[in-house]
C-alpha cells in the first residue's frame, strides 16, 4: 500500500503537469505571415534576457518594443530570402555561429 501511494505521488508530482490553455490569437499580419500574441511574449522574454536593463521599463513599452522587433525581423527575413538561399549548408556561416555562441566572437 505504501509503495502504491509513493508511486501515485511520484506520478502526480513529476510526470503530470498542469495544462493551462493559453489563448492564442493573431495580432498582426506582415507579408502574409502572421504574428501571434505568443510570438510577442516570446520576443519579450528574448529581449529581456538579452538586455537586463529593460526590467526597469514599463511592461507595455517592452511589449511594444517586442512587437516592433518581430515586425522588423519578419521583414528582414523576407528580404534575405529573396536574395540568398539559406537552406544550403555554409561552413563559413556555421563557424561564425559557433564562435558567437561560444562567446569569443573572433
Amino acid at each position: 500500500m505504501k509503495l502504491f501511494l509513493i508511486l501515485v505521488l511520484f506520478f502526480k508530482i513529476f510526470l503530470i503537469h498542469n495544462s493551462f490553455a493559453a489563448e492564442v490569437y493573431v495580432v498582426l499580419k506582415v507579408n502574409n505571415k502572421i504574428i501571434t500574441n505568443v510570438d510577442i511574449i516570446n520576443e519579450y522574454r528574448y529581449l529581456s534576457a538579452l538586455s537586463p536593463g529593460l526590467k526597469n521599463i514599463e511592461e507595455k513599452k517592452i511589449m511594444k518594443l517586442a512587437r516592433d522587433s518581430i515586425i522588423r525581423e519578419k521583414i528582414k527575413k523576407d528580404e534575405i530570402d529573396k536574395y540568398f538561399d539559406l537552406k544550403d549548408e555554409n561552413k563559413f556561416i556555421d563557424r561564425i555561429i559557433v564562435r558567437f555562441y561560444n562567446g569569443n566572437g573572433k
